[in-house]
C-alpha cells in the first residue's frame, strides 16, 4: 500500500476516503485471520487507521463548535432585534415599560448582587411580576443588561418548556447593566449603591412549623390520671397535637396562597412560594412523626406493659413524600393546575383561587394526619408489647368513620381513612382492653342537626327507629376501585439516601432519570406490614431493610 499523506495535510474528501479504505482493509484482515484481534496485519492497519480517525473526530468537533457559536450569535442577534421590535410595537401599549420600570428592575438586580454571599449570585425571577416589569426584564436581557441564568424549578412542573411558558425564569445583572444603571443614576444626581460583601442575615421563612412536639394540657393531665385512663388520655393528647399541627400548617399555606394572583399561580408554585409551602408541610410531617415513638412508649407504660423497642423510628424518612409514595412537591402542585383550568373555563379569579385553595387545604391536612398515623404504625411495629390499636373518632365525624369507632385492629393492619380524615389511633398491649366509644355511643352524642348532616334525614330517622347503623351507612356506600399493585416510593433511593443505602441492592440510572437510584423498589410502610402477614420479626426486618427504622 502506497504511503499516505499525513492526515493533517489531507482535504476533507481525502480524509474520508482514507478512513473508508483503512476501515475496509482492517475488516478484511480480521476476517482473513479468523477474527483474531492480535493478528499482525490487522494490528498494523489499525495503527495506521488511528491518526486518521482522530483527525476526523477533531474536524467534526471543530465544525460542530463553529456551528454552535454561529447559532448562539444568531440567537443573540434575534433577541436584540426582537426586543427592539417589541419596544416599538408596545410603545403605545398600556403594558409598555417606562424608564422607571427599567430602572427599578436594574436596581433590584443590583441590590441582589451586592447583598449576595461571596461567591454566589442573585437572580430575579420573571414570574409573579407586573406585565410592565416582565417586559422591562425581557428588553434589558435582549440589550445585554440582564442575563438569563435559570429556567426555573422543574421539580414541580412537567418540563422546562412549561416553566418557560409560565414565567419561571431567572435573570442576573451583567457588568453592562451595572454601567447602564450608573449612567441613569448619574443623570438624576443619585449616588450609585456601594457594594456590600457582608453575608446577609438569614430571613425567617414566611411559613414555618416548629418540628418539636410540644406538651399539651391533655398530656400533662394524662400523667396525673388513674392508670386505667392514662392510655386513652394520651391518645386524645396525641390527637390534639396532630390536629393543632395540621391546622397551623394549613393556616400558613393559606396565607402564602392568598398572596399570589390567580393568573400567575403556576409560576408562583414553581418559584419561591412553592418552596415555602413545601417546606411548611415537610416541617409539619417531621413534627407529627417525631412524637410517634414517645406516644407509643407512653401508651405501653400506662398499660403496665414493656416499653422496650426492637428498633428506632427514623422520622425524616416519612417527610417529603405523599401517602401514595409520590414526591410531595408533585402532589402540592395539583391545586395550582386546578386554579389554572378553572380560569381557562371562564371562572372568576376569586372563585378559581378559592377552588384551588380548598384543594390545597385538603391535601395538606390529609398529608399531615397520614404521616402521623404511618409514624405511629411503624413505632407500634417496633414495640413488641404492642399488639393492636383502637380507632379514636372525635365528633364531628363522617358516617364512614363513626361506624368504625372503637374497633380494635391488629397493629399492622392498615388504617382506613378518607381525605381530611382526622381520626387517631390508641396503641394497645396484650394486657389491656378497654371499652371505647362505640358507633351507637357517638350517634347518641350527636345533635339532631349533626345526625341529619352525616346520615341524611331518612338515614338518621331510620337509625333512631332502631335500624342497624352499619347497614344504613353501607347502603349508601359507592363503588370504589383500589390498585392491586404494591405501594412504592422513589424517595430516599439515591446513593446518598437512607433507603438506597439500606436496600443495598445496587444502583442503576434509567434513561429518563437524572440520578442513579436503587435497583430494588422501596416499598411504603403499610405495604411492608401487609406483605409480612403478621410476622413481627419479618415486619421489623423489612422496615429496617427499607430504611424506616434503624
Amino acid at each position: 500500500m502506497a504511503r499516505r499523506k499525513s492526515p493533517k495535510n489531507m482535504t476533507d474528501a481525502e480524509l474520508m476516503k482514507a478512513l473508508m479504505e483503512l476501515s475496509r482493509a482492517h475488516g478484511n484482515a480480521l476476517e482473513a485471520a479468523g477474527w483474531n484481534d492480535d493478528d499482525p496485519e490487522a494490528q498494523r492497519i489499525l495503527k495506521e487507521l488511528e491518526p486518521v480517525q482522530q483527525e476526523s473526530i477533531k474536524r467534526s468537533d471543530a465544525e460542530r463548535a463553529a456551528k454552535r457559536a454561529a447559532k448562539e450569535a444568531e440567537t443573540k442577534r434575534k433577541k436584540v432585534d426582537a426586543a427592539k421590535v417589541a419596544r416599538e410595537r408596545n410603545a403605545g401599549s398600556k403594558f409598555a415599560p417606562g424608564p422607571e420600570d427599567r430602572e427599578r428592575v436594574l436596581k433590584e438586580a443590583l441590590k441582589g448582587v451586592h447583598r449576595a454571599e461571596p461567591g454566589k449570585f442573585f437572580e430575579i425571577a420573571l414570574g409573579g411580576r407586573s406585565r410592565k416589569e416582565q417586559q422591562a426584564i425581557r428588553e434589558l436581557a435582549g440589550e445585554g443588561f440582564l442575563k438569563k441564568v435559570s429556567r426555573g424549578h422543574t421539580s414541580m412542573l412537567g418540563s422546562t418548556r412549561e416553566v418557560e411558558a409560565y414565567g419561571g425564569q431567572g435573570y442576573t445583572i451583567t457588568p453592562e447593566g451595572e454601567e447602564r444603571l450608573r449612567e441613569i443614576l448619574a443623570a438624576k444626581g443619585e449616588p450609585f449603591p456601594q457594594r456590600n460583601d457582608t453575608p446577609p442575615a438569614r430571613k425567617k421563612p414566611a411559613a414555618t412549623v416548629k418540628a418539636v412536639a410540644r406538651p399539651t394540657a391533655q398530656a400533662a393531665t394524662a400523667l396525673l390520671a388513674p392508670p386505667a385512663d392514662r392510655s386513652r388520655q394520651l391518645a386524645e393528647a396525641r390527637y390534639s397535637q396532630v390536629q393543632a399541627t395540621s391546622r397551623s400548617v394549613v393556616d400558613a399555606v393559606q396565607a402564602l396562597w392568598r398572596d399570589a394572583t390567580p393568573d400567575r399561580i403556576l409560576a408562583a408554585m414553581s418559584g419561591e412560594m412553592g418552596k415555602q409551602i413545601l417546606n411548611a408541610v415537610i416541617a409539619g410531617q417531621l413534627s407529627v412523626a417525631q412524637g410517634a415513638e414517645a406516644f407509643v412508649t407512653g401508651a405501653m407504660l400506662s398499660q403496665g406493659a414493656s416499653a422496650s423497642t426492637a428498633a428506632r423510628l427514623v422520622p425524616t424518612q416519612l417527610a417529603g413524600m405523599a401517602a401514595d409514595g409520590r414526591a410531595l412537591s408533585t402532589l402540592l402542585y395539583l391545586p395550582s393546575i386546578t386554579t389554572s383550568r378553572a380560569l381557562a373555563l371562564g371562572m372568576s379569579p376569586e372563585a378559581a383561587s378559592a377552588m384551588g385553595l380548598n384543594q390545597m387545604a385538603m391535601l395538606v391536612a390529609s398529608t399531615i394526619t397520614d404521616t402521623a398515623r404511618t409514624a405511629t404504625s411503624v413505632a407500634m411495629t417496633a414495640t413488641p408489647s404492642c399488639v393492636s390499636y383502637v380507632r379514636v373518632v372525635k365528633l364531628p365525624a363522617c358516617s364512614r368513620c363513626i361506624i368504625l369507632a372503637g374497633r380494635q385492629y391488629s397493629y399492622s393492619e392498615g388504617f382506613k381513612r378518607h381525605p381530611r380524615c382526622d381520626c387517631g389511633m390508641e396503641p394497645m398491649s396484650d394486657r389491656e382492653w378497654r371499652e371505647a366509644d362505640s358507633p351507637d355511643d357517638l350517634f347518641k352524642a350527636m345533635s339532631p342537626e349533626e345526625r341529619r348532616k352525616r346520615f341524611g334525614t331518612a338515614g338518621a330517622e331510620a337509625i333512631e327507629l332502631g335500624a342497624d347503623l352499619n347497614q344504613v351507612v353501607n347502603a349508601r356506600r359507592g363503588i370504589s376501585t383500589t390498585s392491586t399493585g404494591k405501594k412504592v416510593t422513589t424517595e430516599g433511593t439515591t446513593k446518598r439516601g437512607i433507603g438506597g443505602k439500606s436496600l443495598n441492592a445496587g444502583f442503576e440510572k434509567a434513561q429518563s432519570q437524572r440520578l442513579m437510584r436503587a435497583k430494588e423498589a422501596r416499598q411504603m410502610p403499610e405495604q411492608l406490614l401487609k406483605s409480612a402477614h403478621g410476622n413481627r420479626d419479618l415486619q421489623i426486618a423489612l422496615l429496617k431493610k427499607h430504611g424506616y427504622i434503624t
